[in-house]
């Protein structure tokens, strides 16, 4: 009788440990991650020639891509966004240099795993280093609004101190203003 047992018992587990890893092997592997945009951010809200805007992203989820779409009119840029362990996002490099476009680049949207997440609106605006005033030209005035912020005699805007800051040290001094005189002579591009 006990061997009769035994035998039922380990006919029973042959079975069973059959029916369970068969039906395991017929499952689907399903993620049930869900992946989220939280928020974007940007650095600068103005830049010039030589500056670099960081893009982050806060992404949950399981990243396996992640680009920034970014557009200046008909103009688009997707930059990849790496992970930064020390910030907990994903972080990209806008670099600015003289043949970025001008304007307002906006990120539009952000692509994770191939799949377009809408994100509120962020914007910086690329200008031309020099043009205080804004003209599209750079000349002596740009350099004589620059020369009057310096004593207080004007205020500029975010925008205008931006333009006037042409060695990007975030001061406005006489260095600037003798950049701006270099490059309205055309010593500095």
């Amino acid at each position: 009788m006990k061997k009769l047992i035994s035998i039922i018992l380990a006919v029973m587990l042959f079975v069973g440990a059959f029916s369970i890893s068969s039906y395991a092997t017929e499952l689907p592997i399903i993620d049930i991650s869900t992946v989220s945009v939280k928020s974007v951010s940007i650095s600068d809200r103005y830049a010039g020639s030589g500056y670099n805007v960081i893009i982050s992203a806060s992404i949950t989820g399981s990243v396996k891509t992640a680009t920034a779409q970014l557009v200046n009119g008909s103009e688009k840029k997707d930059l990849e966004l790496t992970y930064d362990s020390s910030s907990n996002l994903y972080v990209a490099t806008f670099k600015v240099d003289k043949s970025t476009t001008l304007g307002t680049w906006t990120v539009s949207n952000v692509i994770v795993n191939g799949n377009s997440y809408k994100v509120s609106s962020k914007a910086f605006t690329v200008i031309k280093l020099g043009d205080v005033n804004r003209d599209g030209k750079i000349n002596n005035d740009d350099a004589l609004m620059a020369f009057k912020a310096i004593f207080g005699l004007v205020i500029l805007s975010d925008e205008e101190k931006c333009a006037a800051d042409t060695n990007k040290d975030g001061q406005i001094d006489f260095i600037d203003v003798f950049g701006i005189v270099f490059r309205s002579f055309g010593f500095i591009k």
